[in-house]
C-alpha cells in the first residue's frame, strides 16, 4: 500500500514539474484543518511530510491562518500551539488579518508564481485549489 502511494505521490509531482515549474524544495502552505486532522491523528507533520513527499520540503504557514485558529478558541488549541511551530510567510494582511482561506488563496493567485502547495483537509478548499496550478 505505502509504494503504491509514494508512487501516485511521485506521479502528481512530476506532472506539477514539468507542466507548471514546480521543484524541490517543495513549498507547503499549511491550513488548520490538516493540523487538526494530525493531531487527532498523531502524525508529526515536520517528519512526515518529506516522507510521503520523497523530496526536501518548506513547511510554512501565514499569520492569517494562526489569528483564525486562535480566534476559534480552546477548541483548537493544540492546532494553534503546532502552528506557531512553523515558520511566518508574509502574506501581506499583518495590519488587518482576514480569513485563512481568502489570505491563502491570495498566496496562490496570479498563477502561483511562487509555487505553493496549499495543504488542507477542507474538501470545498481543494476542489476551489485544484483549479489553480
Amino acid at each position: 500500500m505505502k509504494i503504491k502511494r509514494q508512487k501516485k505521490v511521485q506521479k502528481i509531482l512530476d506532472f506539477y514539474k514539468h507542466n507548471f515549474g514546480h521543484f524541490p524544495p517543495y513549498q507547503m502552505l499549511l491550513d488548520a484543518t490538516f493540523v487538526k486532522v494530525c493531531l487527532e491523528m498523531q502524525i508529526n507533520i515536520k517528519e512526515q511530510m518529506p516522507k510521503y513527499i520523497g523530496q526536501e520540503v518548506k513547511i510554512l504557514t501565514t499569520k492569517c491562518v494562526i489569528m483564525e485558529s486562535e480566534k476559534l478558541g480552546a477548541e483548537l488549541y493544540g492546532t494553534t500551539k503546532i502552528l506557531k511551530q512553523f515558520p511566518l510567510h508574509k502574506c501581506g494582511h499583518e495590519d488587518e488579518p482576514i480569513p485563512a482561506w481568502k489570505c491563502l488563496r491570495t498566496m496562490v493567485q496570479n498563477n502561483n508564481a511562487q509555487r505553493y502547495f496549499i495543504v488542507t483537509q477542507d474538501e470545498e478548499k481543494k476542489k476551489k485549489v485544484r483549479k489553480i496550478p
